[in-house]
């Protein structure tokens, strides 16, 4: 059954001066995460001017405190049109890969370029080639085989294909070709249900599933008539398994949402359509105002907006930021905690404006210009509440401990680094006294995640207290 939700507004605009960074144009993409090791993300950005530039940059932006500053753009991106962070050799440090192409020959060598980390914004590279010349377009990754080694996932809409590129002990071997008439656009990588392994959603003319068995795939498609050129994979109901959201921009006019409900099984269905009014280019799905609810983040042409979810996946309510000078396309979107205070945030680049621009979340899904200070661990709430969390990092298993002065309702909840709802170990009401926790670094589905900087939201009553681990396994 299809419920369609139809969002329309008189375009009104929070004015707000935005922390705003010149940096080289042709921003085409975003790799947010903690390069240099220090509890806070840095960002990486994929600039491309022309289609056929054989030069681009990689700029390196150091977050200091919330607040950004350029270290380095002299890596060469090769006209590649994604990047992605990820862990390529399991030393704790997180990589990055881009897609690229050298046109020196004067036709299209295809790759995809491996940068390992030396923890201080310092990358060697290795590539590995594409037997096509064809544009190769998105990329995304995950544990897709039974080992502990992020594969590599990437697609190509004119040739028609999508790739695995597998990971042997940080090393990738040559891509799986695997051959699609579907006008692919969109690919993207998580778990689907509940084996630990990752699956594969590709999208275009219809929404193909891949569901990982660790040497192979099994296959599950919806048909439909429209195309999504954009996938996200996120437990949008809140029932304990990954949905697909998947959304494309309708010739500016409009932004048109489709939700495919997970009803396990390896089966999905086309559940709602949410139809937003203007046309964005960028979605993400984050809980922003700290409701346990996945909003609705967008950016665009108009500007950035955030739609409040009331927990009924109704969006009726909203907030907007004006955003001056904004070119007509390239809209790299992250959202998640950039100053340290445990709660999404959003980074956006305005196309070939070129600027990065960063807002910062007060805990209530409202953005300030200025980084939000943060509450540190082991620090009391108005005298209610002390939590410990320890070990931190962790290896296997993490406790949490506080004390509860008052017969309270607590809700307990692990986030990953972009706000995403990962687990919730306890809502209920408890009674005074102490209060153990262990998270066994499992989803709500019973997956195992993958290693990287996680976040615990406690809410008791009225009040919220946050703080940060890292998981190395």
């Amino acid at each position: 059954m299809k419920l369609f939700i139809i969002i329309i507004h008189i375009i009104i605009s929070i004015p707000i001066f935005s922390l705003q960074i010149v940096v080289p144009p042709g921003c085409q993409s975003l790799a947010v995460a903690d390069y240099d090791n220090d509890n806070d993300n840095d960002i990486i950005i994929g600039n491309k001017v022309l289609w056929e530039n054989t030069n681009p940059r990689l700029t390196i932006l150091e977050n200091i405190d919330g607040y950004f500053s350029i270290i380095d753009t002299s890596f060469v991106f090769c006209g590649g049109n994604d990047i992605l962070a990820v862990n390529i050799n399991n030393d704790n440090l997180t990589d990055f890969v881009a897609l690229g192409a050298d046109f020196s020959s004067g036709e299209a060598t295809r790759f995809l370029r491996s940068f390992l980390n030396d923890g201080n914004f310092g990358f060697d590279y290795t590539d590995v080639l594409f037997e096509t010349d064809e544009v190769i377009r998105n990329v995304s990754g995950g544990y897709i085989n039974s080992d502990s080694f992020e594969d590599i996932v990437v697609d190509s809409n004119v040739g028609d294909f999508w790739c695995v590129l597998y990971n042997v002990s940080g090393s990738y071997l040559e891509p799986e070709y695997h051959y699609e008439n579907l006008n692919i656009l969109d690919i993207v990588c998580n778990t689907l249900n509940n084996d630990n392994l990752f699956d594969v959603v590709i999208s275009g003319w219809d929404t193909k599933f891949y569901f990982s068995t660790g040497t192979d795939f099994n296959e599950f498609y919806i048909d439909h008539i429209h195309t999504n050129s954009n996938l996200s994979i996120v437990d949008y109901d809140l029932d304990g398994d990954n949905d697909v959201i998947g959304y494309i921009n309708n010739m500016g006019t409009t932004t048109l949402i489709y939700y495919y409900e997970n009803i396990g099984e390896n089966e999905f269905y086309l559940s709602d359509t949410l139809i937003v009014n203007p046309g964005f280019s960028n979605i993400s799905f984050t809980d922003m105002n700290n409701d346990n609810y996945y909003d609705l983040v967008c950016f665009g042409a108009p500007g950035l907006y955030i739609y409040y979810n009331n927990g009924s996946n109704d969006f009726n309510e909203y907030d907007s930021y004006y955003i001056p000078d904004l070119s007509n396309y390239y809209f790299p979107l992250w959202c998640g905690d950039l100053d340290g205070n445990y709660t999404p945030d959003v980074a956006i680049t305005a196309g070939n404006g070129p600027r990065l621009i960063t807002f910062y979340n007060d805990g209530l899904g409202i953005l300030l210009s200025d980084p939000v200070s943060s509450n540190s661990d082991n620090q009391s709430l108005e005298c209610n509440l002390t939590i410990s969390c320890y070990p931190n990092p962790v290896n296997s298993e993490v406790s949490f401990l506080f004390e509860l002065f008052d017969s309270s309702f607590v809700n307990f909840s692990i986030y990953n680094i972009k706000g995403q709802l990962i687990s919730v170990l306890l809502n209920e009401t408890k009674n005074k006294g102490l209060c153990s926790i262990v998270w066994n670094g499992e989803n709500n589905i019973g997956s195992l995640v993958s290693n990287g900087i996680y976040i615990y939201r406690v809410k008791i009553n009225d009040k919220m207290f946050s703080g940060k681990f890292q998981l190395l396994k």
